[in-house]
């Protein structure tokens, strides 16, 4: 079973029930939780993950958006990626087919097509199974860099981030909301780089 958290705001309405079909598409293994309103991403990705924790014969959980479409066969490959160790970030194209990324570095750092495997920096729409969720949360309650937090995390469990070609989505690009998201980057950005120091440094101060 594969729960798929979605976060959504007001104003949005259309595109989250074009995601949702699209993930119902997928077969009866997945379970929709949606996540509404919430003022940063990472707190949605946050809630709806620890209800996922509640669902029963959850194995993986998967953080998206309500502006992403799955193709056929995506979360097969991104789950069969976390069957080997790997914590798979995506080939995501935009609504023409053109690309949008193939792999991340973080921070806005958006790679072009490269080969299946590629060792990357983060996973823009993280796929883990429900166990990892249990080891890294909770995530930090911020907008941008929550995608790079977690596959920090995730690296400091022993999993390596890598292209997984076969894990594709479309970014339908919904753009309701994204102004308040840019205004707070930067505070975001702090955020995130404390949360790190902070996590670090916590085991030695135990």
């Amino acid at each position: 079973m594969i729960a798929v958290v979605i976060p959504t705001i007001r104003g949005r309405e259309a595109l989250y029930e074009r995601t949702v079909a699209a993930y119902r598409a997928c077969g009866s293994e997945v379970t929709i939780i949606t996540v509404r309103d919430r003022p940063t991403i990472g707190q949605a990705w946050g809630d709806g993950a620890d209800a996922a924790l509640n669902v029963e014969g959850v194995e993986f959980i998967h953080l998206s958006a309500d502006d992403v479409e799955p193709h056929p066969g995506a979360l097969e490959a991104a789950a069969e990626a976390v069957r080997f160790g790997i914590y798979p970030s995506p080939r995501i194209v935009n609504v023409d087919g053109s690309l949008h990324s193939c792999g991340t570095m973080g921070g806005g750092m958006l790679l072009p097509e490269c080969g299946n495997d590629t060792v990357c920096g983060t996973s823009p729409f993280p796929f883990m199974r429900h166990e990892m969720w249990t080891a890294i949360r909770p995530c930090p309650r911020i907008g941008y860099y929550a995608d790079d937090w977690l596959a920090w995390a995730v690296r400091e469990q022993g999993l390596e981030v890598r292209v997984s070609r076969g894990y594709t989505l479309t970014h339908l690009e919904g753009t309701v909301g994204r102004d308040r998201v840019v205004r707070r980057s930067g505070a975001d950005r702090a955020a995130f780089l404390q949360a790190v120091a902070d996590r670090a440094l916590s085991p030695v101060e135990a």
